[in-house]
């Protein structure tokens, strides 16, 4: 814009309000320390407004998922032979007892080949958090399913966290009325070896080292911090079979 003869051009305003722009908020934009912000803020003003590295209220910053969450092993509990392949989520913690966090986050389920599911055009029944995965034989086309495997998702404090087990121990016999592997007990008679509070308890047969969950026996008590009680009066034909039961327990430091 030219300038009006005998007219001074109207000084650039240093920060102040304009006189002839009282309606503005903020300094003219000629404040060359102000021009290239928006609202006219100054980066290096104090006050409010001028932080140029406030954050957006109710915004956080999500967390890296590599860093939040792991990955637990590969289970192939079953196979398709029969009705078709049952990878149930209560059955996979009873036989991998400290292996799966409860709940998991998320199941991935692939055949034992490493296809995805979606590459092999099987029907599947189940693939959740809760119940686990089944594939049926029945919907099938070809009449059977592939052979899977799953995986689970889990916080990462779960898998970063050490547990230690403790020795087998096997203080009772089915002889009378059952097998009792009570918690209480086994601390009286194994001074220092059983932590306070154990994170989780193994039952396995004497015998073959089958789960206690696999065996089809009724079991009263499987806690770790109440221990294993199978009654022979709970079961049908048969009395209870010989037990052993073991601890998983937080790991102690060096200086513990």
């Amino acid at each position: 814009m030219k300038n009006t003869p005998g007219l001074k051009p109207k000084p650039c305003n240093q920060g102040k309000p304009d006189k002839d722009n009282k309606s503005r908020k903020y300094p003219s934009p000629c404040n060359k320390a102000n021009s290239n912000n928006r609202h006219g803020c100054n980066p290096l003003a104090k006050g409010r407004g001028c932080n140029p590295i406030a954050k957006r209220p109710g915004c956080q910053q999500q967390p890296d998922p590599i860093n939040t969450y792991c990955w637990t092993d590969w289970f192939d509990r079953d196979d398709p032979t029969a009705t078709g392949d049952w990878e149930i989520l209560s059955d996979l913690h009873s036989e991998n007892v400290g292996k799966i966090c409860k709940p998991p986050l998320k199941i991935e389920v692939q055949t034992t080949s490493g296809l995805n599911v979606s590459e092999t055009g099987d029907v599947i029944a189940v693939a959740d958090t809760t119940t686990g995965f089944i594939c049926k034989n029945s919907d099938q086309k070809q009449g059977k399913c592939q052979d899977y495997r799953v995986r689970f998702m889990c916080p990462n404090a779960f898998c970063s966290h050490k547990v230690c087990w403790t020795n087998w121990f096997n203080r009772d016999r089915p002889s009378g009325i059952g097998d009792w592997e009570l918690l209480d007990n086994l601390r009286k008679e194994n001074p220092g070896e059983i932590c306070e509070i154990p994170l989780f308890i193994d039952a396995v047969t004497v015998d073959g080292k089958d789960p206690a969950s696999s065996t089809g026996q009724s079991i009263f008590i499987l806690s770790p911090t109440k221990g294993f009680v199978c009654r022979n009066r709970d079961q049908t034909g048969c009395k209870c079979r010989d037990y052993q039961v073991r601890f998983g327990c937080p790991c102690r430091s060096n200086g513990d």
